[in-house]
């Protein structure tokens, strides 16, 4: 059994910020994840405002299934093999060093004319719109740090003073004292009265990025955006020209990045041959490479959860040290790895300490055992994770699957009172640590979910959310100032609002991303997280934005015109378009019940199979087999969401819906004889069934449910919060007696089973001790209680 399981973790990343590199993927484990370039991966680890928190984390997917554009982007993006942490000579990957002294280079140059503006949850112009400044680069010997005159502005944009507080130099500085190199500083000036405005570094991390035409931005060092406005498309081009000369003709930078390398591939060389380790070093240790594993054909898709640590630590230039650590899992329960994680996080930062990093920078040649062993940890939370025993992993059926999570909640269909989850240990430093994996996952269910959280936070909103969700538009949550985890969690929670009974949303979330990779946006109905406020301004890119930190919920003006039909659909009514849609009331009633149900703390997992059957009843009626109470109600819940249900038919979602129901229609065994679903359906919902329809329905359980197979089927098709037996169990007061008989004679045979006494346990006593009597005496009542697990029956 445990042979068929996939590998517990499949890799293990670390990352590092660094002043001159920016964010630098510093290990694979064990080897490099093909296809993927290091610049996205160490994005995704250290996400957009990290230095502003102690701790945080991300989680991203790979190896999705992509459409033919993003393959098309994501191929140009990917360059050479990257460097494994396992493999010495894979750590020297060189960057193309200067040709000569950039003083020498004949270079672009010339200032340039645009609008310089500033981000305070909008853009701010400096000073203000009608000042024209202009753009140029200085090859400076002794740089300064950030600066801003004549002009007022918040103590966010003085970086000059903030530096100066903090007690670091601005990148240039670090540059010349560590290489003794000049480098470059880009200079903004008021173009009447050539005062200088602000000056920065240019270093590796400005991700300079063109939001719309002629409108770019940047970010300084210490992480604040920069706006600018170009005049026109050539002033935009020449700018970029101009920029990428320095990026790749700058002394300091290249001369840092070679040393800081140097370092790093002695530390491998040491980490990876034991003749050059201490003799008396563990071999549990050493860092290899298993000779006899390989790269599928077609990777497998990963989940990668990663912790991200900030540590104050006045020894090193920057005050603080940067690290982040992610594990790559097929599970979906990959969350459940966090506490292994946050240990091995902990100890790579006590083996990777401020003295030896300072020690390396100084002298790369002086390379000590600590040093080298610096990534031993990471080996070790591979290997420790991957010796997980999954000896008697019970393997669920789609049937057992709904039974555990719907008719009996937390409990499998067995014997007993067993939980529907797998309990393994791990040790790590002779501590044992459980891993509980629960067994009945959905499909698009991740651990972190909670639409309790969505629904509190959104409140109302919320199902423009859904329906945007439901419809497959782009949605994109935002959460500026706010740790990434949180929009992480939010992004992870609302596939559950229409899976089940939809599918497929895991193929198009992106817990996590930045401006640095903007595949996600070639994916139809994406659903991304950001922290960067710039999104929120590309109203081209999405079609729902939830702000986090506001709870607002805005539509885009276009989509709202495709949706309507119209070309009237201006910003103002846009807000407020849901409201105009048929199925509004339909939405507000529904919605203010769960708000109800919140407030009343019923708990996450009623939320779900609330959300569960409103999707379920849509879904329902797009495919023309749902039942309703009589006419009337029929026509006024078609008419109410006639719009939304011809949208959901043209949802990649919902053709996988389709798919599905063809292979459970032939591989059920009693779907394929007779439609017992919606037999339960009319029995829970039609007020006028006629005696012919209600003997109809009984006759056919009894002739088609006999084995244990099919009453297990049966069974999953009675959800507890909808009544579990009851509707069925009613059957025992019908006039007619072969109703009753046949009520009888299936709630016996389900008895047989042990699930079939839990179900049969939570009828409330009338109805058994109408069962009872209906048996005419074949067993005393008090035998009936005792099987049952309940009190005694007084009659």
């Amino acid at each position: 059994m445990a042979s068929e399981q996939p590998p517990a973790v499949d890799y293990v990343l670390v990352a590092e910020f660094d002043l001159l590199e920016g964010s630098v993927i510093r290990c694979q484990y064990p080897q490099p994840i093909p296809g993927l370039d290091e610049t996205h991966l160490a994005a995704w680890m250290l996400p957009e405002g990290a230095h502003l928190r102690e701790d945080d984390w991300t989680v991203f997917i790979l190896n999705r299934p992509m459409p033919q554009t993003a393959k098309a982007a994501a191929k140009k993006e990917n360059r050479k093999s990257k460097p494994s942490c396992a493999s010495a000579s894979a750590s020297v990957d060189e960057p193309a060093s200067p040709k000569r002294n950039p003083s020498t280079i004949a270079m672009s140059s010339g200032p340039i004319p645009a609008n310089i503006y500033r981000y305070e949850n909008e853009w701010l112009p400096i000073p203000d719109e009608q000042t024209i400044c202009t753009l140029s680069f200085a090859l400076v010997s002794t740089p300064s740090a950030s600066t801003r005159v004549n002009y007022e502005d918040p103590p966010s944009l003085n970086m000059a003073s903030t530096f100066a507080e903090e007690g670091r130099t601005s990148v240039s500085s670090l540059s010349t004292e560590a290489t003794g190199l000049p480098t470059w500083e880009l200079v903004i000036k008021d173009s009447a009265s050539d005062v200088t405005l602000l000056t920065t570094s240019v270093h590796e991390d400005l991700q300079f990025t063109c939001l719309q035409e002629n409108f770019c931005s940047l970010y300084t060092l210490d992480g604040i955006p920069i706006g600018i406005n170009f005049l026109s498309t050539n002033d935009q081009e020449e700018f970029q020209k101009q920029l990428t000369e320095r990026l790749e003709n700058d002394p300091a930078l290249y001369q840092y990045r070679m040393s800081l390398r140097s370092s790093l591939s002695n530390a491998s060389e040491v980490s990876t041959n034991p003749s050059t380790a201490n003799d008396t070093a563990d071999t549990s240790t050493e860092v290899t490479v298993d000779a006899s594993s390989s790269v599928a054909k077609t990777p497998p898709m990963m989940y990668c959860l990663s912790l991200l640590r900030n540590k104050l630590d006045k020894t090193v230039r920057r005050g603080a040290m940067v690290k982040s650590m992610a594990i790559c899992t097929r599970h979906q329960a990959f969350h459940l790895f966090k506490p292994l994680l946050i240990l091995a996080l902990d100890r790579y930062f006590q083996q990777f300490s401020s003295t030896t990093a300072s020690t390396v920078k100084k002298d790369p040649s002086a390379v000590t055992d600590a040093t080298a062993d610096r990534f031993a940890v990471v080996k070790q939370l591979y290997e420790t994770l991957n010796r997980m025993s999954f000896a008697n992993f019970p393997l669920l059926t789609s049937v057992e699957k709904r039974i555990a999570k719907r008719t009996t909640p937390g409990l499998l269909p067995r014997e007993g009172n067993e939980k529907a989850e797998f309990v393994t240990n791990v040790s790590w430093d002779r501590a044992q640590v459980p891993i509980r994996i629960p067994l009945a996952l959905d499909p698009d269910e991740l651990v972190e979910g909670s639409l309790v959280m969505l629904v509190s936070k959104f409140k109302e909103a919320a199902m423009i959310l859904y329906n945007a969700i439901l419809e497959e538009k782009r949605v994109l949550f935002i959460g500026h100032t706010l740790p990434a985890g949180q929009v992480c969690q939010m992004v992870l929670s609302s596939p559950l609002l229409v899976s089940p009974p939809l599918r497929g949303l895991t193929l198009r979330i992106f817990p996590y991303a930045d401006l640095n990779n903007l595949d996600f946006l070639s994916v139809p109905g994406y659903i991304a997280g950001v922290t960067n406020p710039m999104f929120e301004q590309r109203t081209a890119w999405w079609d729902i934005c939830c702000d986090l930190s506001s709870g607002r919920v805005m539509q885009n003006v276009r989509s709202v015109r495709d949706n309507r039909g119209s070309s009237a659909v201006t910003p103002a009514n846009a807000a407020a378009s849901w409201e105009m849609e048929r199925h509004f009331n339909s939405d507000q009633e529904f919605i203010h019940e769960i708000e109800s149900g919140i407030n009343s703390h019923f708990g996450e997992e009623w939320v779900r199979s609330r959300f569960m059957d409103y999707t379920q009843h849509i879904v329902n009626m797009a495919l023309g087999q749902e039942e309703f109470a009589d006419e009337t109600t029929l026509q006024k819940e078609y008419d109410s969401n006639w719009t939304r249900i011809d949208r959901l038919r043209t949802t990649k979602s919902f053709a996988m819906l389709m798919e599905d129901r063809e292979r459970i229609q032939t591989e059920s065994a009693l779907l394929s004889v007779f439609p017992v679903d919606r037999h339960l359906r009319r029995l829970k919902i039609q007020r006028d069934l006629s005696e012919s329809d209600i003997l109809r329905i009984y006759s056919d359980f009894v002739n088609h449910i006999e084995t244990p197979e099919h009453l297990l089927e049966f069974l999953s098709y009675l959800p507890e919060n909808q009544g579990g037996l009851y509707p069925v169990a009613v059957g025992l007061f019908h006039p007619n007696v072969t109703v009753r008989r046949h009520t009888v004679t299936l709630i016996k045979r389900l008895e047989t089973l042990p699930v079939g006494m839990k179900v049969i346990s939570r009828l409330n006593y009338y109805l058994l001790l109408t069962y009872h009597r209906e048996m005419k005496g074949s067993t005393d009542i008090n035998g009936l209680a005792d099987r049952l697990g309940r009190a005694t029956i007084v009659e």
